[in-house]
């Protein structure tokens, strides 16, 4: 029962990372992300929230 406990977890945060990720990317890079969804390349999702992570990241550290 443990062992599908821990991979309930992992799946659980992965999903929660994931979702987080899409929840900034909308808030930060709304039209980014909506042409990415309009053109249905999986490849232009990854490519505008990775920009955005790069972005939060710099931005974290500039105030740091």
């Amino acid at each position: 029962m443990e062992r599908y406990s821990r991979s309930l977890t992992i799946a659980g945060l992965a999903t929660l990372i994931l979702a987080s990720g899409l929840i900034w990317l909308l808030l930060s890079e709304p039209v980014a992300l909506a042409a990415a969804v309009d053109h249905g390349a999986l490849t232009l999702v990854a490519a505008a929230m990775s920009r955005a992570l790069v972005s939060a990241i710099t931005t974290l550290v500039r105030y740091l």
